[in-house]
């Protein structure tokens, strides 16, 4: 393989974890506002504990957003910058109803369960292409979402 054609490979492949990671921007930024709604709008009796999770949350998934959008801009990348292409490009979609505790933290569960999916793909891409980077930083927020699920399910459990 000749250098043109190698470095034509890198670029075509960082295009496809770039992509993936832009994917993965759209969904933790529509994320990061749900949880933040979910942190305005909780009610009932578990109402402090389930304000200080969300408040944890939210803070931990803008954090997320930042390093999506870094490591999209380190390999030579834009990461998306609206939120209309956030909308449009995630898989975790807006919620119009408010829900009660119990329906609010199971609904954030099924939002984590999406993303950590979809994680999972953007890992397989980065690995394809040799990125250890990427798949360094998607291990690392991917480790972090399957605890706060567990603890979700745990909350779910009482």
């Amino acid at each position: 393989m000749n250098t043109t054609t190698k470095r034509h490979t890198s670029t075509e492949s960082s295009a496809e974890t770039a992509e993936a990671l832009n994917a993965l921007l759209a969904d933790a930024t529509v994320l990061w506002f749900k949880l933040h709604n979910d942190h305005w709008n909780v009610a009932g009796p578990q109402f402090f504990t389930l304000h200080q999770k969300y408040e944890e949350l939210y803070t931990r998934w803008g954090q997320i957003v930042d390093q999506l959008a870094e490591r999209v801009l380190t390999i030579g990348h834009t990461p998306i910058g609206t939120l209309t292409e956030a909308l449009r490009m995630s898989a975790i979609k807006e919620r119009a109803v408010s829900l009660e505790a119990g329906d609010r933290v199971r609904s954030t569960l099924d939002d984590l369960a999406l993303a950590h999916a979809r994680m999972g793909e953007a890992i397989e891409k980065a690995s394809k292409s040799g990125d250890r980077g990427t798949e360094n930083v998607l291990d690392d927020i991917r480790d972090t979402t399957e605890k706060n699920m567990w603890m979700l399910r745990a909350y779910l459990a009482e």
